[in-house]
């Protein structure tokens, strides 16, 4: 990959092989070396958790014996609280108790008693009935009267002994009242000695503070620092928690501590012990340099194994190097194996690289394939790039324009061979359809007119393609195929079509007047046949012709009489069909026993003149049907008409057959079957047509107009059938 920057060509920074694996080598050893720093982390971590625990429980301990060392002054404060002289308010009495015990209770160095109002009556330090001083510390004296529960004061500077002294006080009692508060003044000299026989090691800060954050012993120079308020990182600690915690600070001195705090319920008070850094971290950190060394030693050795390896994977990877430009200067690659360096991905990398060459060679292949197919190919084909500029076209779309590759070559299609509309205008490069399908990234297909380099128009079928790469369009193919003999063909074929409507029209009209004809033609015919019909019956009326057998009368008159109702028959064929054809015949339907009727329609038409050529065979069931009974027995009379008319000898046979129940609607088929003549494939094909028979020849055998079954089967359709 290269990058242009102005008229320069920039190409990555490139490296040697032994470098990226050296590379390589570190980042794999990268893992490791994070792993390592973790677990020293983890380490200190440990060992500080590890700190922290022991100076937590021995936090406690401390808690708890400065707790007792505490109660000791409470409950001996309770025992002078129950003396006589007090109980019966002898004060003077009192005093001279307190004085004579004062001496012995290591480590107070004083004990008062005060009333409520803070003046102290009494003290063993000075003589009874002289001027005191009032209470020094309020707070915890307050605390008292308020909660009637003993409190422990924070460390004040003695008025009279002048040296730091905290207050033991305790509520004496008189009817739920607070009568007097009874304070011891003690020493922290006892909590010095607590802190002292907790046997800390010398760099270990152990510190109890008030609940002012005054320090009220410490193991580590206390002269100096009994007294004084604590440090700010401390104070900080003690007031976020209630009951105990840890942190990470300095000390008063100046170095860094791992601090664990534990705070009395009873006093309020803390108990605080520090714990070096150094200590805490000393033995994790030498385990974590041990690692980090470990770490950095292998990676050391990885590395020059690296450059040691590297030396034999570089040389088989020149010669492969070499093989590739071979290929891509000739796309040949020499016969013989490039290395024998034993490493597999070399091996494939040569196989890869012939692979590569055989693909080249049939790429070579596919591209003379296509070449062959675009140059024979009869549809014109087209390329434009980015700038739908015409980057190639084949043989059949320079015929088809009359412009040559290198004439069009980086020049807008459009401009060359659709810039101008039939009438002479033009046409706007925006509204072309083949340039739209690139920027709307959409096939864009239809038909359209183009200009041929001679400046002749010719219709087109054109369909324009976006070529994409991954989504994105970088150019357009566009098949074009010229539609001039298409469409003349198309004309030809709006001509015939045109002029089979025509004539579709004019047969359609005579169809009409063929039907308004027989129309005419039945009606004209019924009246000289009524006028016949009347004729003949008043001719035998009034001569008496055709009672005798030997009459000579009597046969013209038969032939009359037959004859006029065959010809009337064949006028009503005639009147029924042109009804039907002009929708003029409506039907009368009620309820009728469907066998009844076909039973009697059988006799009259299969009656005494046929029973001696052949035999009538009825299968019928009653069946009452709703229905037009003169249609229906035209139907059926039709039906056995014919079938004894074409039978010579034999059987003709009616069945109804029923389908369904009377609940539902009942399909009926009528099936007439006879021994007569038969018909063709041919005949069957057009039976139901009008005047349609099997013999159309002048001289044919049998009557009829071929009306009876196309009348027949326009009837059943009216009927549903």
């Amino acid at each position: 990959m290269s990058f242009m920057q102005g008229d320069k060509v920039s190409r990555p920074r490139t490296r040697r092989l032994r470098t990226h694996l050296a590379r390589m080598t570190f980042a794999t050893l990268l893992p490791v070396l994070v792993l390592a720093a973790v677990l020293s982390w983890l380490l200190v971590m440990q060992e500080q958790a590890t700190f922290e625990r022991g100076a937590r429980e021995r936090v406690r301990a401390l808690v708890s014996a400065v707790d007792a060392e505490l109660r000791i002054s409470i409950e001996a404060l309770r025992v002078l609280a129950d003396s006589e002289s007090l109980l019966a308010d002898d004060l003077a009495g009192f005093h001279e108790r307190i004085a004579r015990i004062e001496s012995a209770m290591e480590p107070w160095s004083n004990i008062n008693l005060a009333l409520p109002s803070g003046e102290r009556v009494v003290s063993a330090l000075q003589p009874f009935g002289e001027l005191l001083n009032p209470v020094q510390e309020r707070e915890s004296f307050d605390a008292v009267l308020r909660t009637r529960e003993p409190q422990i004061g924070s460390l004040v500077v003695g008025d009279y002994m002048k040296t730091p002294v905290f207050a033991v006080r305790l509520p004496v009692l008189r009817g739920g009242e607070v009568r007097y508060v009874l304070s011891a003044v003690v020493k922290p000299l006892a909590l010095q000695r607590l802190l002292m026989a907790q046997g800390l090691p010398p760099d270990w800060v152990g510190t109890v503070v008030d609940a002012k954050y005054t320090i009220v012993a410490r193991t580590v120079d206390p002269d100096a620092m009994v007294g004084r308020t604590a440090s700010q990182r401390l104070r900080d600690a003690l007031a976020g928690v209630s009951s105990e915690g840890s942190y990470r600070g300095r000390t008063l001195e100046g170095y860094g501590v791992y601090s664990s705090f534990h705070r009395s319920a009873l006093s309020g008070w803390a108990v605080v012990i520090g714990v070096p850094s150094a200590a805490v971290e000393a033995g994790a950190w030498r385990a974590a340099g041990l690692i980090a060394g470990g770490a950095a030693l292998a990676l050391a050795l990885a590395l020059l194994l690296s450059r040691l390896l590297g030396r034999g994977i570089s040389q088989p990877i020149a010669e492969l190097a070499a093989q590739a430009r071979a290929l891509a200067s000739d796309g040949v690659l020499a016969e013989r194996p490039v290395v024998r360096s034993g490493i597999a991905e070399v091996g494939d990398l040569d196989r890869t690289l012939r692979d590569a060459a055989e693909a080249v060679r049939a790429r070579d292949d596919t591209r003379r394939q296509l070449a062959t197919l675009t140059d024979n190919a009869t549809v014109a084909l087209f390329m434009t790039d980015a700038n739908r500029h015409c980057s190639f076209m084949n043989p059949a779309a320079e015929r088809m324009t009359g412009y040559t590759l290198v004439e069009l070559h980086d020049r807008p299609l459009h401009d060359a061979i659709h810039h101008q509309r039939p009438d002479g205008s033009a046409y706007p490069r925006s509204a072309c359809p083949i340039d739209r399908a690139f920027p709307e990234n959409d096939r864009q297909q239809g038909e359209d007119v183009f200009v041929h380099a001679s400046g002749r128009f010719y219709p087109v079928a054109y369909t324009a393609s976006p070529i994409r790469v991954d989504g994105v369009p970088v150019g357009t193919v566009v098949e074009v195929r010229d539609i001039t003999a298409e469409r003349a063909a198309h004309a030809e074929r709006l001509r015939l079509l045109q002029s089979e409507q025509e004539a579709r029209a004019e047969s359609d009209a005579a169809n009409r007047a063929k039907d308004h004809f027989l129309a005419m033609l039945g009606h004209e015919l019924r009246n000289p046949l009524s006028a016949i019909s009347n004729a003949a019956y008043l001719l035998e009326r009034r001569s008496g012709v055709g009672t005798a057998e030997n009459d000579p009368a009597a046969r013209p008159l038969g032939v009359i009489r037959r004859q006029l109702v065959h010809v009337t028959r064949l006028v009503d064929d005639l009147l029924d069909a042109s009804r039907v054809s002009t929708g003029k015949i409506a039907l009368n339907r009620r309820p009728l026993d469907l066998a009844a009727l076909v039973r009697h329609i059988a006799q009259a038409v299969c009656g005494a003149a046929s029973t001696a050529r052949h035999r009538l065979v009825l299968d019928l069931q009653p069946t009452w049907v709703e229905g037009d009974e003169t249609r229906l027995e035209q139907v059926v009379t039709n039906l056995l008409s014919n079938a004894v008319k074409f039978t010579h000898h034999g059987y003709v046979k009616l069945l109804i057959e029923v389908e369904g129940n009377q609940a539902d609607a009942l399909t009926l088929r009528f099936t007439v079957r006879d021994t007569g003549i038969g018909m063709t494939q041919e005949q069957i094909g057009r039976l139901f047509q009008d005047f349609t028979q099997a013999d159309a020849s002048t001289t044919r055998k049998y009557g009829g107009t071929g009306l009876g079954l196309a009348i027949s089967q326009r009837f059943c359709r009216m009927m549903g059938g």
